[in-house]
């Protein structure tokens, strides 16, 4: 898709190197399994604090049925995760702040 787009705005192709990187801990996109999408999202929040996360998943090159059952894993799995470290983090760092 990102070469199709970018073949009309004259952006250089991208391939494995590119979606790697991507896809790194530093990267801009959360790929993998619940588990690891939630690692993702756990750094992220340590960088930034947010409170909030809005995910995208592909259209068009994934069918409704994965997207569906996708859905539900993070919803599921991958909320938990998140939802348990970040109430640690605060609980950790609430002992450690000096009253």
């Amino acid at each position: 898709m990102m070469n199709r787009i970018g073949l009309e705005r004259g952006w250089p192709p991208s391939g494995q190197p590119e979606y790697e990187s991507l896809r790194s801990p530093a990267g801009a996109l959360a790929v993998g399994s619940p588990d690891q999408v939630a690692g993702k999202i756990l750094a992220e929040h340590a960088l930034f604090g947010h409170q909030r996360y809005i995910a995208q998943i592909s259209v068009g090159a994934v069918t409704h049925r994965d997207v569906t059952a996708l859905n539900g894993a993070l919803r599921y799995r991958g909320r938990s995760v998140v939802r348990t470290e970040v109430a640690r983090r605060a609980a950790s760092a609430a002992a450690a702040t000096p009253v």
